[in-house]
């Protein structure tokens, strides 16, 4: 008995712990800039036959605006977090991913759907933000997964690590920042769209037999570095070792 007691507050500092090294999927540390659709721009869906992945149920793929200076471009950042230069930084920049992605099979739970995204054949699949002087931030990006629930969709839904290869040349505070943070352990990018009605995978790739568009907004950051983790960790263990040396200590006391 004495010594589940003792031993009880360690388990559960652990525990916690263990909880936090799950964190490097998320991209919860440094800088964040938010993007969403330029005005003429969109994701579109297409319900026609993939492989792979086996049983594909259709691809989605990134549209360009009509404006001036965005036919070549899918999104513009429109805010920053945790950037630590003043200024507007990567605020304006304009933004494109392409590539075309295959999604399937899909999977039902209540009113939410997943499906698996691969990468489909053909040209690059990149994230990509121009800064002012043409310099470009380049990322490999992989989807993923992507999510329904009602009229909203997510594409990455549970912020996986899926940038990758990143480069960049130029001197934008905002990317230099993403960039170096993202160089040890890549980065993340995450999109949300919304439907005109209710709606769901199945909705999407099998019941409409023609195209679908809808403007989407998502963000891109980096992922902490394995020794911020450790240090946590390292903090964690020691204050949980010290709250059992002080409760076993106040116990024999006590007897």
């Amino acid at each position: 008995m004495i010594r589940f007691r003792n031993f009880l507050p360690l388990t559960a500092t652990v525990l916690v712990v263990g909880a936090v090294l799950g964190a490097p999927t998320q991209a919860d540390a440094g800088i964040r800039l938010d993007f969403s659709t330029v005005v003429g721009g969109g994701i579109t869906f297409n319900p026609t036959d993939v492989t792979p992945p086996a049983n594909g149920v259709g691809t989605f793929s990134f549209e360009h605006g009509i404006l001036p200076g965005q036919t070549t471009s899918a999104f513009q950042i429109t805010g920053h977090t945790g950037n630590t230069t003043p200024g507007v930084g990567a605020q304006g920049l304009l933004g494109d991913i392409t590539g075309t992605y295959n999604v399937g099979p899909i999977t039902t739970s209540g009113n939410t759907q997943d499906a698996v995204v691969v990468a489909g054949a053909g040209a690059t699949h990149q994230f990509t933000i121009t800064d002012a002087g043409g310099f470009v931030f380049t990322a490999d990006v992989a989807w993923i997964s992507i999510r329904t629930t009602g009229v909203g969709g997510l594409i990455n839904a549970d912020g996986q690590v899926n940038l990758t290869n990143i480069t960049y040349g130029g001197t934008n505070a905002d990317l230099l920042q993403l960039y170096n943070e993202s160089r040890p352990n890549n980065g993340v990018a995450t999109i949300s769209f919304q439907l005109a009605s209710d709606s769901s995978l199945t909705t999407l790739f099998t019941t409409n037999t023609t195209p679908t568009t809808t403007s989407f907004s998502g963000s891109i950051s980096a992922v902490p570095e394995p020794s911020q983790l450790a240090l946590l960790l390292t903090g964690g263990l020691t204050l949980g070792l010290r709250r059992v040396m002080h409760r076993r200590k106040s116990f024999f006391k006590a007897a």
